[in-house]
């Protein structure tokens, strides 16, 4: 009688502990973390999940260069993570990893683990908290999808839309401006079907696409050429802090043909007024032929392209050959960057060129008492 009654209170003590320690995390978040690496690094970083894959970055406290996540980096249904640094491609194309992130979640918001430099051996313990300050905000990952036949292996229609939304903001009135902006300016301006009033219209606009590839499927039913159609719309946060959120939205889809086609939008807000940021908002009077010079510099350096060369006889479709800054802008702590798209100012083949252009080469148009002023060296 004593063994049964020590083997239950055994087995109820060892259910609610498991039970205390599990960790049921959403398959879609966003979440903001600071903490130590190794003894005396402090790091901050934003983390986005989509599934499995982990989307963010990463920055030094001593280093203000952000330092994003490559797309091998995962979470497992155990809650653990596996963050690898993208450094780039080598001369073949090969991914460039210069760092390793191997840990856990131990709370709904706290990580630790393992970092590690794969070609020096050197390893640096890390624990992170979640953590938002009164000049950032939390933010809400809305997921809508919906698919068509079986897209493991056969052709199929698949589409849906991840993007975020604030939530727990101190200001609901920004909260509300900000989320209905980033509905009618991110979502609805791209199909006439959408409107920012609600779930329903979302079930139009992903039905509508199921409808045109049943139509398409219908009408190719013979042809040995059946594809698979996508579209997408995913998120990347580009900074958030010192009051400003700046959002990165890829749009992609892919109907049939050679290649897919995809479009990377930046929205840069005001946390405290809720505003769309212009670069009339924070640069001064004067700035757009200075900032257009110097970022013609710098588009030259990127592309390897002489001062005195053509930019369209360097294969670029500028109108009269004249370069010229587009509105397409994401900032974070350090620097501006322009972002163009396929088929803007040149062939596909050569992608979504993007350019930056730190603070440092602009401080005198920089407002002091502007969302930028803070960055500037006194």
């Amino acid at each position: 009688m004593k063994i049964k009654i020590f083997l239950l209170v055994f087995f109820s003590i060892s259910f609610n502990l498991h039970s205390q320690s599990e960790i049921i995390l959403p398959k879609y978040f966003y979440k903001k973390f600071e903490g130590t690496m190794g003894n005396n690094l402090f790091i901050k970083m934003e983390m986005i999940r989509k599934d499995s894959l982990l989307i963010g970055n990463y920055s030094y406290d001593k280093n203000a260069k952000q330092i994003y996540f490559n797309m091998e980096s995962r979470i497992e249904n155990d809650n653990k993570i596996h963050i690898e640094e993208d450094g780039g491609f080598d001369s073949k194309y090969n991914n460039i990893v210069t760092g390793i992130f191997e840990g856990e979640f131990v709370s709904e918001n706290e990580i630790s683990g393992i970092w590690r430099n794969p070609k020096r051996n050197k390893t640096l313990s890390f624990d992170l908290v979640e953590k938002y300050s009164q000049t950032s905000t939390k933010l809400k990952m809305n997921y809508h999808s919906m698919e068509y036949g079986d897209c493991e292996g056969e052709p199929c229609a698949k589409i849906y839309y991840f993007y975020p939304t604030l939530i727990d903001f101190h200001n609901y009135d920004v909260q509300n401006k900000i989320n209905k902006n980033i509905l009618t300016q991110i979502i609805s301006s791209q199909v006439e079907e959408v409107q920012a009033s609600g779930s329903e219209n979302w079930e139009v606009l992903m039905n509508n696409f199921i409808e045109e590839y049943k139509s398409f499927e219908e009408e190719e039913a013979e042809s040995e050429f059946r594809m698979r159609w996508e579209s997408s719309l995913t998120p990347t946060i580009r900074y958030n802090e010192n009051n400003i959120l700046s959002i990165e939205m890829m749009s992609y889809s892919f109907l049939g043909g050679a290649h897919g086609n995809y479009f990377i939008s930046h929205y840069v807000y005001d946390l405290r007024t809720g505003e769309l940021v212009a670069l009339d908002d924070v640069l001064n009077k004067g700035y757009k032929s200075v900032i257009t010079k110097i970022a013609e510099a710098e588009f030259r350096k990127v592309f390897e392209i002489q001062k005195n060369h053509s930019l369209n006889d360097s294969g670029f479709w500028f109108e009269n050959g004249v370069f010229i800054l587009n509105n397409n802008f994401s900032i974070n702590q350090e620097r501006i960057v322009f972002q163009f798209n396929p088929y803007e100012i040149g062939p596909y083949a050569i992608g979504a060129p993007a350019f930056t252009i730190p603070y440092a080469q602009i401080s005198s148009f920089i407002k002091p008492d502007g969302l930028l002023g803070r960055f500037i060296k006194k």
